[in-house]
């Protein structure tokens, strides 16, 4: 069975009945068993947001990350949904908690995934509301940018995400 060390299976007790997990040998995604259940326990992807802000300048609101991966490189606002939150809710909240800005989310720019990785990533574009640009610990900096002059991202699919929005080649 192919081995990704990214996507191991971190559970390995039942969250229902408590007993240990078996590892499905011959599922292709790795999945686990719970023998007391008499059922398979997936690992399901993580849901991530981010959002292309702009202003009325049309500048792109960046955060700079103080964590891995990425750090002190510049991102797109962004993170993880809750559970049970709704995702254009997350982006939302997302952008406040980073960059101290409000926005309204005017259309679902794309869904991202890739093989082998977590987590799904739908992204917005947004236009700015209100509020100030205020730095978070988990981003230090944060600005607006034009878009052809950026600083160096965190992410290539954020420059991607970007010169798609903006028609730059």
């Amino acid at each position: 069975m192919p081995t990704h060390n990214h996507m191991m299976n971190t559970h390995n007790y039942c969250s229902t009945c408590g007993a240990k997990l078996i590892l499905k040998e011959e599922s292709d995604s790795g999945s686990s068993y719970c023998p007391t259940c008499e059922k398979p326990i997936y690992k399901d992807p993580k849901v991530a947001t981010c959002t292309l802000v702009t202003n009325a300048e049309n500048a792109i609101l960046l955060a700079k990350r103080a964590l891995e991966p990425g750090l002190g490189k510049w991102a797109l606002p962004g993170g993880y949904v809750n559970l049970g939150e709704v995702v254009e809710t997350a982006a939302k909240r997302e952008i406040l908690e980073e960059t101290g800005i409000l926005c309204e989310i005017t259309k679902l720019l794309g869904v991202f995934s890739a093989e082998n990785t977590s987590p799904i990533l739908i992204v917005y574009g947004a236009h700015t509301t209100g509020g100030t640009l205020t730095p978070s610990i988990e981003t230090p900096e944060v600005a607006f940018f034009q878009p052809n002059d950026l600083p160096p991202l965190s992410f290539p699919r954020d420059g991607d995400i970007i010169r798609d929005a903006f028609f730059i080649s």
